[in-house]
């Protein structure tokens, strides 16, 4: 086992070989407490025939041959296939809105690959990290078959690299550098709610009213932006919202957390307290003056969340505003994000990414640390919730890899269809694969409208996913489950049951996921990364070791083919017994297998044999 000490004199260990190398002067804007020193490029080959060369206007490229490389997981919640073999990305946070139709999602940046190679008969799994706030793309064997390329868009950050004996022990290694998850509330891993936006506090109060009513319970309710004055951060429309601190509780001793969203936009207003409060600690123009932004409220400055006084002041505003009992905050347009006119476009994100942030004295340039910022919003915001709640929690839309130490993370914008709903369960998998075990996608899709077979679909697909909300976007119809013909109706609450009667061995698996930093809900060859055959299904997955869930995720379709691993396993509201190893056909509605013995935390699961 090697071991470190972390800067902080906390020991560290890992269970393979991980070394990190410099690159120019560095990671100089986030540094990880990983307790490892820096090895030598020239000296050491981690990775066979990796190269590190100046490319580019002060680039970096990284590359290695991938002739004995046949499967390749990470890059977070980039689209496409859980392989990333033969495909190329972008690692760059951006609003990905219509992201199902431009075919490109970058809400997160995880510049974390794990690969399984062959070498000399031997399996053997690498895996390599890149600590860069900056521009990168990874390419995969895409333009060259046989040649991984990762472009660096600057001249200074670390690398990473792993050896492991099996991907588990990358994965854990991987959060060892980064960081372990936060704790999730026991409440935070119940059935969530929310639309843009439930106002006023009447139809709140009318709607968990309403799903109480048809037997589907709720563990939380989110506030989208119409809660707030003016759409300005840390303010309440009291016309709205007379009364908010007496709603929260109320609705908390119902067993109802209230979430409310928080933007980093800040309105440029000198009358308006919060940017008073900000005010020297705001990102520059290029020519000193506050780098500015259209979002919600208009005309907005943004915190300079790499300064750690900016990110004090903003802890002590986050910790006032939750003392009104909030279970949590949801962080959104974090990427950042601001409104931009088509014909704008480029030339607002070259303003931005020429704008500067204050690290240490130092006037840094946008364009190195742009994907670091949600994460330094992120950490901010954690240590004001501390402040006030033995229970944080922080639900967020952009991050870089450690995010996972303060927030759990959905998948933006997505937009209702058969196709999505497969692409969701697979960007879920890869976030646990990429060190962000608690994830999630709004239920139904944000936008366009949903039809009741497909609602239904994705709340089963969603049964086990760490976080489970419903969302949708302002200019829809209702789509709230409660609202579906009692067939549909019925499917739902069997879904969110199902979910419930598992509760307890979800919260044991959770708090593996804190110890260990691996995924709740997990690809089938994570756990038996022996058998070929489950490298090849993206369909399924595994809640901890015990449970695998095979939902349908097409339409039309009243049964599909499941593959079980090796092992017995019992089927959820058949009882058949089955020998794993091979497919068997399912008729279920929402299919859910046990690995025998079945844990005490799932009994509740096995209903009267059929």
């Amino acid at each position: 086992m090697q071991k470190g000490v972390s800067r902080s004199g906390r020991p560290v260990s890992y269970k393979g070989d991980v070394r990190k190398f410099r690159v120019g002067q560095g990671s100089r804007y986030l540094q990880y407490g990983d307790g490892l020193p820096y090895s030598s490029l020239e000296e050491d080959k981690p990775i066979r025939g990796l190269s590190v060369v100046p490319a580019g206007e002060g680039g970096v490229q990284i590359s290695f041959p991938m002739d004995d490389i046949d499967w390749i997981f990470g890059l977070g919640e980039s689209f496409g296939h859980l392989n990333r073999l033969r495909s190329a990305h972008t690692v760059w946070t951006y609003d990905s809105w219509g992201y199902n139709r431009s075919g490109r999602i970058q809400y997160t940046a995880v510049p974390f690959i794990g690969m399984h190679a062959v070498e000399g008969g031997e399996r053997q799994w690498k895996g390599l990290f890149v600590n860069s706030g900056s521009r990168m793309t990874f390419d995969l064997g895409r333009s060259v078959y046989n040649m991984a390329t990762i472009y660096v868009d600057e001249g200074h950050f670390d690398i990473y690299t792993f050896s492991e004996r099996d991907p588990k022990t990358l994965i854990e290694d991987y959060t060892t550098v980064t960081g372990k998850p936060f704790r999730l509330p026991s409440w935070a891993l119940g059935h969530q709610v929310s639309r843009w936006s439930y106002y006023p506090d009447r139809s709140v109060m009318r709607v968990i009213d309403r799903y109480a009513e048809a037997g589907m319970p709720v563990s939380a309710v989110y506030l989208d932006i119409d809660y707030m004055e003016g759409y300005r951060v840390f303010t309440v429309d009291q016309t709205r919202f007379p009364d908010m601190p007496g709603m929260v509780n109320a609705l908390r001793e119902r067993g109802v957390r209230v979430v409310p969203i928080i933007d980093p936009g800040v309105k440029v207003d000198q009358n308006f307290r919060v940017f008073r409060a900000l005010l020297g600690h705001y990102m520059e123009a290029k020519n000193g003056d506050i780098f500015t932004g259209k979002v919600w409220p208009g005309t907005c400055a943004f915190p300079d969340f790499l300064d750690s006084e900016a990110r004090g002041i903003w802890s002590h505003l986050v910790s006032e505003f939750a003392s009104s009992g909030y279970g949590g905050i949801w962080l959104d347009m974090n990427e950042p994000a601001v409104h931009i006119e088509p014909e704008r476009r480029e030339e607002k994100e070259r303003e931005m990414s020429e704008s500067f942030h204050r690290y240490g004295g130092e006037r840094v340039q946008h364009r190195y640390v742009h994907n670091y910022y949600a994460y330094y919003q992120a950490m901010a915001t954690y240590e004001g919730l501390r402040k006030v709640s033995d229970e944080p929690f922080i639900l967020t839309r952009s991050g870089f890899s450690g995010i996972q130490r303060f927030a759990a993370v959905w998948t933006g914008d997505n937009e209702a269809s058969w196709d999505d709903l497969r692409l969701q369960f697979r960007l879920v998998l890869s976030l646990g694969l990429s060190g962000i075990p608690y994830s999630g996608c709004d239920i139904g899709g944000f936008m366009g409208d949903t039809s009741a077979e497909l609602l239904v679909r994705y709340y089963q697909a969603a049964t086990f996913f760490p976080f489970m909300r419903i969302h949708k976007v302002r200019d829809s119809r209702d789509h709230e489950p409660f609202n579906l013909p009692e067939p549909y109706r019925e499917r739902v609450r069997l879904a969110i049951e199902t979910r419930y009667k598992a509760f307890e061995y979800m919260r044991g698996v959770m708090e593996e996921s804190v110890s260990t930093g691996l995924p709740m809900l997990r690809p089938l060859f994570l756990e038996y990364p022996g058998d070929r055959e489950c490298y090849l299904v993206e369909d399924e997955a595994i809640l901890g070791a015990h449970l695998l869930h095979a939902p349908i995720m097409e339409g039309g379709k009243a049964s599909r083919d499941v593959y079980l691993p090796d092992g017995t396993w019992i089927e959820v509201g058949t009882g058949r017994e089955l020998s794993g190893g091979r497919w068997v056909e399912s008729h279920s509605d929402n299919p859910v297998f046990l690995r025998s013995p079945v844990q005490d935390g799932l009994k509740g699961l096995m209903g009267p044999r059929r």
